[in-house]
């Protein structure tokens, strides 16, 4: 888990990352504390189907 992406979500109140965590589909996340959550959304995000997904790789249309 990327502790600086865990750290750059911190900023965000916890009905952001709430709503976040929706948008990637994240399911079990309504009893998480702020950190827990933010800890969830870094760890996902990181994931390679997420990676894949989210970002453009040259050479990989």
């Amino acid at each position: 888990m990327s502790n600086l992406l865990k750290d750059a979500l911190d900023i965000y109140t916890k009905e952001d990352l709430r709503d976040y965590a929706k948008q990637l589909d994240l399911r079990g996340i309504s009893s998480y504390r702020k950190s827990e959550l933010a800890e969830k959304i870094a760890n996902e995000l990181m994931s390679p189907d997420v990676m894949r997904k989210n970002l453009i790789i040259p050479g990989k249309h």
